[in-house]
């Protein structure tokens, strides 16, 4: 009975064949924004091998962006939602279950451009714009990454 077993995480291609049969994974990375690596993807969500979704590229970088804006920051309403980091994040939850206007959403523009600008340095907002229908304002916030562009949308809702 042999001491130990070993199983390779990516076949030996055949001697002789021809490149086209290595795995995607050996390939050269063509996307521009590989450079950020990998990481889980926001929404959590499972995949199909039953672990947490991640991924690459923009749409890493997009969850990144929505990561910052979806997480509360400390505030004067109270400490942030990371106990290890109580400053990361947004003060958007400060604006949620009020009135929707144009002075609310000029300032949740102004709260997405602070929070982007201190967690997420590499990332460039080009523009924020906030919709107003009824009480719900809904900010798109279109982002730039050297050659990449991206859109979180973030939906602040109002109770009357």
């Amino acid at each position: 009975m042999p001491d130990d077993f070993t199983w390779p995480l990516v076949p030996d291609p055949a001697p002789g064949a021809p490149e086209a049969d290595l795995p995607a994974a050996l390939e050269p990375a063509t996307d521009p924004l590989a450079f950020l690596g990998r990481g889980l993807l926001r929404p959590f969500r499972r995949d199909e091998k039953n672990d947490l979704a991640n991924g690459g590229g923009l749409a890493l970088l997009t969850a990144r962006v929505g990561q910052v804006l979806g997480t509360k920051a400390d505030s004067t309403a109270g400490p942030g939602e990371l106990a290890w980091r109580s400053d990361f994040g947004s003060r958007l939850h400060l604006l949620r279950h009020k009135n929707g206007s144009d002075a609310l959403a000029s300032l949740a523009r102004a709260m997405v451009v602070e929070a982007l600008r201190r967690w997420e340095p590499g990332v460039v907002v080009t523009s924020v714009t906030s919709s107003v229908v009824g009480k719900e304002v809904t900010l798109r916030t279109r982002f730039r990454l050297a050659a990449a562009e991206g859109e979180a949308v973030t939906r602040l809702g109002a109770v009357s």
